[in-house]
């Protein structure tokens, strides 16, 4: 009857031995807890207690900013920044004014019409907000020198080669005088 209780108890070593290699076996590098396996870098609560499973398969408690941390899952943000805890949102809303300024100054606004020189526009890089000359000219030839108030003016196109030649001739008169 001994032999019957020792094999007994030799299987249940055995089977105990088993069901722990295949447990350990199906969570490699993690963490086994409440039949679960939590892998490196999950999150799991325990007794009220937020953990994450470190690289070495150890629960630990997540670091608060400015810790030093290799891995985001160690931050209680769930951010590492050159080697510390960072809290995102509060960088990104202490920056926010830096931000706007940047916006506001540095980037352009080509085509919207205005030409914004504080940011750098100007009629090379954005002719359609800042061109200053016309893109065309206008050569008008007028019958006569003078006019008076409420003379209509009439204009010729192209000019008449006498018209032309006597505008010419005057104009040569005036400089010459």
């Amino acid at each position: 009857m001994k032999w019957k209780k020792n094999l007994l108890f030799f299987c249940g070593i055995l089977i105990s031995l088993f069901l722990i290699s295949h447990i350990i076996s199906q969570c490699l590098g993690g963490f086994v807890y409440n039949n679960n396996c939590y892998n490196i870098g999950n999150e799991l609560v325990v007794n009220g207690t937020l953990y994450y499973v470190d690289i070495d398969g150890v629960l630990k408690i997540p670091k608060s900013d400015g810790s030093e941390c290799e891995n985001n899952f160690e931050c209680e943000n769930n951010f590492c920044s050159n080697g510390k805890c960072e809290d995102l949102y509060k960088e990104v809303k202490k920056n926010t004014n830096k931000i706007s300024e940047i916006s506001k100054e540095n980037i352009t606004t080509c085509g919207n019409g205005v030409c914004d020189q504080g940011v750098g526009e100007n009629e090379e890089n954005c002719p359609q907000d800042c061109q200053t000359k016309p893109d065309f000219s206008i050569t008008l030839a007028t019958l006569k020198d003078n006019y008076s108030i409420n003379e209509k003016i009439q204009l010729t196109d192209p000019p008449a080669k006498e018209t032309f030649i006597i505008m010419l001739i005057k104009s040569l008169w005036n400089i010459f005088k």
